[in-house]
């Protein structure tokens, strides 16, 4: 093992580095950034948008977790309804 090196998984030359190289690729992505869950990404997202105290976040009822993850940052879940046809946000909801 290099010096520095946690795993082979964990370099830019490893398995993790690989995937991000190929999906960016896949994607036409200038970079891709690998996550661990999706509970993470989330909580990534609500953190860079710079939503918190009191700030609204949009969230469907269906899966709990864009509800938790604004709970994170002290931002107000405020779900919306959920077509069913398409499992997208219903846009007469949102007024």
């Amino acid at each position: 093992m290099e010096r520095g090196v946690l795993s082979k998984f964990d370099n830019e030359g490893g398995c993790l580095g690989q995937f991000s190289n190929v999906f960016a690729k896949y994607t036409s992505a200038i970079c891709a950034i690998p996550q661990a869950t999706g509970m993470v990404v989330l909580a990534e997202a609500v953190s860079v948008s710079g939503a918190g105290t009191g700030i609204e976040i949009l969230c469907d009822p269906i899966v709990q977790f864009g509800a938790l993850a604004a709970s994170y940052f002290n931002a107000v879940a405020r779900f919306v309804d959920v077509d069913n046809d398409t499992y997208t946000m219903d846009q007469e909801s949102l007024e």
